[in-house]
């Protein structure tokens, strides 16, 4: 859906003035662009990567405005070993203030990020993250692109949901459903996402096998045992 077809499905569920330039169409707006924010932080369905390069002798960075959050994963994607730690276990490891070529711990709080030991040698940290996206301005703006956020079509009906909460909250008179209801079909939209995407390459939780490991077979019956 664009940021137009969100709109207009919101105002009509919600009886919205959906007239150009109107304040209700412009809190509309402002609902469809929070609301693929939203989903992102918690869904985190969309992600891409970035290089940082630290500085010699400077254990302390801010990260940039364009990231929303750091993916655990980050730690998964250099070619040195990283620990992903709180920041009170940054500073308990400086204490014995070591400097080495690579980095073996990485803390992230807010726009802070910290590392441990302080780099002696130029070294660039590979991160995950979400990615910012940039505001729709128009009504044929797509949030599955990625400059409007990367949601995929499938999870734009989760955008929906976060409007039609924040419409409820507005005006729950006018609204079919309490606030509190459509929060609810919110979550369920955001939890079909996480399941899609724990599914996305094929993947499903393994089962237990009957028998052996070196005897690999669909197990039998209790009461029966292999004659000796």
């Amino acid at each position: 859906m664009t940021r137009g077809d969100l709109i207009r499905h919101c105002g009509l569920e919600l009886g919205l003035d959906r007239t150009a330039s109107s304040d209700e169409q412009l809190l509309m707006v402002d609902w469809a662009n929070d609301g693929v924010v939203d989903v992102l932080m918690a869904s985190r369905c969309h992600l891409t990567t970035g290089d940082l390069p630290l500085t010699i002798g400077e254990g302390d960075y801010q990260t940039d405005a364009t990231i929303l959050a750091v993916d655990d994963r980050t730690i998964e994607a250099n070619t040195f070993p990283i620990q992903l730690v709180s920041i009170s276990d940054i500073y308990e490891a400086r204490r014995g203030n070591i400097s080495a070529d690579y980095v073996m711990k990485l803390a992230f709080e807010g726009d802070m990020m910290m590392v441990w030991p302080t780099p002696s040698s130029a070294v660039t940290v590979r991160y995950v993250y979400v990615p910012k996206p940039t505001a729709m301005t128009a009504d044929g703006n797509d949030p599955s692109t990625a400059t409007y956020g990367g949601v995929p079509t499938w999870g734009h009906h989760a955008i929906l949901c976060y409007m039609l909460w924040r419409g409820a909250r507005y005006d729950g008179k006018r609204a079919p459903h309490t606030p509190r209801d459509y929060h609810d079909f919110y979550q369920l939209e955001l939890h079909k996402i996480k399941k899609r995407l724990s599914r996305i390459a094929g993947r499903s939780p393994l089962g237990m096998t009957a028998g052996y490991p070196d005897q690999p077979s669909a197990g039998r019956r209790n009461d029966i045992y292999p004659e000796l």
